[in-house]
Parts: C-alpha cells; sequence; structure tokens
C-alpha cells in the first residue's frame, strides 16, 4: 500500500474534524452521506459508488458532495472523493489492478477532476453527449476507514 500524499494527511483530517461521512452498502454498491459534526445536518447524500466486476472498475455514479455551500471549505471535496474510494476499495477487498470511471461535464473535469493530483484521471471519449469519460487507476492507500461510519 502507497503512503498518503502531504496534500491528503492535511485534507482528510480537516474534513474529518468538520463532517462525518456515512454509509450503506446494497450489494455491489456503496451510499455515502455527508453530515456536518456540529449540529448532524445532512449536507449531501448524492455520493454513490459502485462496483463494475465486468470492466474490474469503481463507478463514481453520484459525486455532488455540496460542500462549496459551507464555509472554508476549499480542497475538501477533493479529500471527500479521496476517503470514499478508499473506503469502498477497502470495503470490497480491491487491489491496484481495478479502475476508476466516471462521467463529468468538461468543465467540471477541467475545474475539478484535473487538478486532482492523488488520482491519475484522464478523459476518452464518452457515449453521452456533453460528456467526457473519465478513468484512472484505484490505488491503496494507508489509510484507516474506520472513520467512514457504516449503517
Amino acid at each position: 500500500m502507497e503512503p498518503l500524499s502531504p496534500f491528503m494527511q492535511t485534507q482528510i483530517p480537516r474534513l474529518l474534524k468538520r463532517f462525518c461521512l456515512v454509509c450503506h452498502a446494497e450489494d455491489c454498491c456503496m451510499h455515502y452521506a455527508l453530515k456536518r459534526r456540529e449540529d448532524g445536518e445532512e449536507i449531501s447524500k448524492e455520493l454513490t459508488l459502485s462496483l463494475n466486476a465486468f470492466s474490474h472498475e469503481i463507478h463514481v455514479s453520484k459525486f455532488y458532495p455540496e460542500l462549496y455551500r459551507e464555509t472554508r471549505c476549499r480542497y475538501l471535496s477533493a479529500a471527500c472523493l479521496f476517503l470514499m474510494t478508499q473506503h469502498f476499495g477497502h470495503y470490497y477487498g480491491l487491489d491496484e489492478s481495478w479502475g476508476l470511471y466516471l462521467d463529468a461535464e468538461p468543465s467540471v473535469f477541467e475545474e475539478f477532476y484535473a487538478k486532482l493530483q492523488d488520482f491519475d484521471f484522464h478523459t476518452e471519449q464518452s457515449v453521452k453527449v456533453g460528456t467526457l469519460a473519465v478513468r484512472g487507476h484505484y490505488v491503496p492507500f494507508e489509510i484507516e476507514t474506520e472513520t467512514v461510519q457504516l449503517v
């Protein structure tokens, strides 16, 4: 397993100090919710990862963490996605042979996914009009995922 980057060593504790990530599993799908620690209010429930055994990929089905609505949350969406993929991979016992896949609008890819240095995202032509097929590799990192509450 790889050690965490200095960026994630800083941002994941920042995320978990203010928010908690809860999830529940349904077959090969994991639904996550992000809640404020101070009042328990749910910030986002549009966070879903699924396992596609046929293509040997983790599919980021939904990723709308809504953190932009909160104050002082710069970089926390990156930490949230990273923590989710690591939790998912650990839960299903995945190794580095697995990939990551998602569809994104070109502007969202440029403004968010392309800037994530802890992922190796690249684009391919998508079958969906107006979106990009975004692919990368899943890399297991040395991270405690017990902080994600399974409900």
